[in-house]
């Protein structure tokens, strides 16, 4: 069996890797088979050297053996493989980070515009989509090079916008719900004497601790599937690591009951109102 250096051995994984990607939507061809044959093939042309296999040897078999997508026959895929295959095979691939890159740009000048402004909303997601191809058939994403700058605003957009309404959307409905119906509901406490500014000190008590709580949760649910947000948040979460994850968690348990137990405090005790 040859010996690869650590150089070739890493060429040959992310040559692999690129196969698997795209054998992902391929349900005819079977990727351990495929890298199975890559491997083999490898095996036989560089039998004959001697010491370890260097970078450069490696590579010329893999020039051989061609591009990674002829792996893969475009019958076999599915119709939206097959156009970010085609959009893939432009110059150095960078066909599909143009598009992405492009469609941005073009979300945010309708947008600060506001010409046909609706259109950016659409077109935003569609940049994100992209995005999301592109990587997702990509390598390591340290393989990426100058298509990152390219490729990750989209996914940064849609990223943030998603991360805020996990984190604050829940307390931004609590915020909504208590200054909609505070009137009807809430006026038989002690702050409604005291007019908005306790009524929403009080109010900012519990929004505070429903953040907390939200990222309580979202720690937990990492906990209970460590691959979600690495999937959804794809490439950026990949080094998610738990330890983190527990610093969220304890610090969202302690931020919610220290804000909800003041909450209630300083209704049951309202302090403002003794003179």
């Amino acid at each position: 069996m040859i010996q690869l250096d650590a150089q070739a051995q890493e060429h040959l994984d992310g040559y692999l890797s690129q196969v698997r990607a795209y054998l992902r939507g391929c349900r005819s061809i079977d990727p351990a088979e495929v890298d199975r044959d890559v491997r083999e093939h490898i095996e036989r042309e560089l039998q004959k050297a001697s010491g370890s296999v260097s970078f450069q040897e490696v590579d010329a078999v893999l020039s051989k053996l061609g591009s990674p997508t002829q792996w893969v026959p475009e019958e076999a895929l599915s119709w939206w493989r097959k156009l970010v295959v085609r959009l893939r095979k432009g110059p150095s691939d960078w066909r599909l980070a143009y598009a992405a890159f492009g469609t941005l740009v073009l979300a945010f000048v309708l947008l600060v515009t506001f010409v046909l402004a609706p259109v950016s909303f659409v077109l935003i997601p569609a940049a994100f989509c992209l995005s999301r191809a592109a990587v997702s058939l990509g390598v390591d994403p340290d393989e990426l090079g100058g298509k990152k700058w390219l490729l990750y605003p989209a996914l940064i957009v849609v990223y943030v916008v998603l991360l805020l309404a996990l984190i604050l959307g829940p307390a931004s409905c609590l915020g909504a719900l208590l200054a909609v119906d505070r009137i009807e509901h809430f006026d038989i406490l002690p702050w409604s004497g005291f007019g908005d500014l306790g009524y929403w000190l009080i109010a900012s008590m519990f929004i505070a601790a429903v953040m907390g709580l939200s990222g309580f949760v979202l720690a937990c649910v990492h906990r209970r599937w460590p691959a979600l947000f690495p999937t959804v948040f794809h490439p950026f979460a990949g080094g998610l690591q738990h330890t983190r994850m527990n610093w969220l968690m304890t610090m969202g348990a302690c931020l919610f009951i220290l804000f909800f137990v003041a909450g209630v405090l300083m209704i049951k005790y309202p302090v403002w109102q003794s003179g």
